[in-house]
């Protein structure tokens, strides 16, 4: 990863200088926190398909409203609940699914 990457002074999306404090890294890119990246955000959740398995059994939280993947899933205490979605403010339920897989490996082979 490049060190120019986090030293952006403008706008991805509108190529204009951001003042200091101004600016956010989202979305694989560097944006006017105000203006720009809302723009960006809405298109985000204007483009989105929603689809029921698009939020189903998934590795982290799906936002059902918006398509956007919650990071901090694995850090709710409860199984299940209700959540605020970290990218348009909707509510939604949550289901924590849990599977159990087991692993082997051999120690000692047996007689057949």
């Amino acid at each position: 990863m490049s060190g120019d990457k986090w030293n952006k002074t403008h706008c991805d999306k509108c190529k204009e200088k951001v003042e200091l404090g101004e600016g956010i890294y989202t979305d694989g890119g560097f944006y006017h926190e105000d203006l720009c990246y809302e723009q960006i955000r809405q298109k985000h959740i204007d483009d989105y398909e929603w689809e029921k398995s698009k939020t189903s059994y998934e590795i982290e939280m799906v936002c059902p409203h918006c398509g956007y993947a919650e990071r901090s899933s694995c850090e709710l205490t409860d199984d299940d609940g209700e959540n605020t979605c970290g990218q348009c403010d909707s509510e939604y339920e949550y289901t924590r699914n849990v599977s159990i897989t087991y692993s082997t490996t051999p120690k000692t082979e047996g007689e057949i």
